[in-house]
C-alpha cells in the first residue's frame, strides 16, 4: 500500500501537502457531468422541472397532518388574493398546487391563471404531487 501511495505521488495523482486524490476528484466531476443528478438541486422541482412556490391548497388541518417538505399553506378559498403584492412569488413565477385529490388544485391552477399567473402547474392530489416532487 505504501509502494503504490509513492507511485501514486511519484504521478501526480496525489497532492503533496493534502494528499487528496487528483483522480477522484477527476473521476468524479466526469461522473457528474455524465449524472447531473449528483448535483444538488438548489430549489424544489416537480417532475424534473424547477418551481419557485409549492403551494398547499387545502385546510389549515389538512396542511398539519400532512404536507411536501417546503410547502405553503394557501386555501384555495384565499387565492389569488394572498399572493398579491408579495415579492416572492409574481405572475412569473414557476408555481406548484396540489390538494387532497386534485379537484382544489385543478380550481386553484385556473384561478390563478386567470389572475395573470401564467406558469401554474396543478400537481393533483397530496400522493400525486408527492410520486413527481423533488425537495429543494
Amino acid at each position: 500500500a505504501v509502494a503504490a501511495g509513492r507511485r501514486a505521488a511519484d504521478a501526480g495523482l496525489v497532492h503533496p501537502l493534502t494528499g487528496a486524490y487528483r483522480l477522484y476528484n477527476l473521476l468524479y466531476s466526469c461522473a457528474v457531468v455524465n449524472n447531473p443528478s449528483l448535483i444538488p438541486n438548489p430549489m424544489p422541482a416537480f417532475n424534473n422541472r424547477p418551481v419557485d412556490a409549492v403551494i398547499d391548497v387545502r385546510s389549515k388541518l389538512e396542511f398539519f397532518l400532512g404536507h411536501l417538505d417546503g410547502a405553503e399553506n394557501i386555501p384555495v378559498d384565499r387565492l389569488p388574493d394572498a399572493l398579491a403584492g408579495r415579492a416572492d412569488i409574481t405572475t412569473k413565477s414557476r408555481i406548484l398546487v396540489y390538494c387532497a385529490s386534485g379537484a382544489r388544485s385543478a380550481q386553484a391552477a385556473a384561478m390563478l391563471q386567470r389572475a395573470g399567473f401564467g406558469r401554474v402547474v396543478d400537481g393533483g392530489g397530496l400522493a400525486a404531487a408527492r410520486a413527481g416532487y423533488q425537495a429543494a
